[in-house]
């Protein structure tokens, strides 16, 4: 009988809370003043403003902290070309932090007079004015018809890209030497950040050469009579020939 009193009151004082207390709870949850949105922090985004990534995650001041989908605010996030991973959270009791990580640009491509860039992987992205502006420019027709976030699949970018690639690789310090990189089909010609002096690299060879026109730009730094140089050759294996004029 005490047992079956116990169980009738266990059941009881669910009923109770569950018709009284959980209702009032969500209102709570809901409605409570501590739970609106005090502070929004964006971490981890360079090439989006903090404005952009707010306007598209859809979550202003103010908000219920409970009401913000998160995972439909990171789809939304996902959607600018710049944005590599992005993740969104609620930070208990009035703040939400989205963590950005982007996709980074290694080079500018020109094609037809318009300027866009390009992250490791080929894929196209805006030219973010005030941005990207100090990196090598990639000159080339890029034939191929090309859309934001999507990968540029013509051959001769790729050839280009291939060599930047390896540079940031191998010899890192080399890479704000260039200022530009001009793809063709009988191979890639460069031009220096100083004085721009081509230099013809050719097809292959890539690490070979790099060392070579490390060593050669070293020199130039240092000997006065390299600074007229009018182009530098590297297209035969274990030469180099620097022309000058007459």
């Amino acid at each position: 009988m005490k047992r079956f009193l116990h169980i009738c009151l266990g059941v009881g004082l669910f009923g109770a809370f569950t018709v009284f207390v959980l209702p009032r709870y969500g209102r709570w949850l809901k409605e409570g003043d501590c739970f609106r949105i005090r502070k929004i922090e964006v971490d981890g985004n360079d090439l989006v403003s903090q404005k952009e990534l707010l306007k598209l995650a859809r979550i202003r001041k103010n908000d219920n902290i409970w009401s913000v989908d998160v995972k439909a605010a990171e789809n939304r996030i996902s959607t600018n070309p710049f944005v590599g991973r992005v993740s969104v959270f609620r930070r208990h009791p009035d703040g939400i932090q989205i963590l950005i990580e982007e996709k980074k640009p290694i080079a500018l491509l020109k094609r037809a007079g318009r300027f866009y860039a390009l992250d490791r992987d080929l894929t196209l992205l805006p030219a973010n004015p005030g941005k990207c502006y100090s990196l090598p420019i990639l000159s080339c027709s890029a034939g191929d018809r090309l859309a934001f976030g999507k990968p540029v699949k013509d051959r001769t970018v790729q050839e280009g890209m291939a060599f930047l690639r390896f540079m940031l690789k191998d010899r890192p310090d080399l890479y704000p030497l260039i200022s530009e990189i001009s793809p063709h089909a009988e191979g890639l010609i460069l031009y220096t950040a100083r004085g721009g002096i081509p230099v013809k690299i050719g097809l292959g060879g890539y690490d070979w050469k790099i060392r070579y026109l490390e060593a050669i730009l070293t020199e130039m730094e240092t000997n006065p009579s390299l600074t007229n140089a009018e182009y530098i050759d590297l297209r035969y294996e274990g030469q180099v020939f620097v022309g000058f004029g007459v």
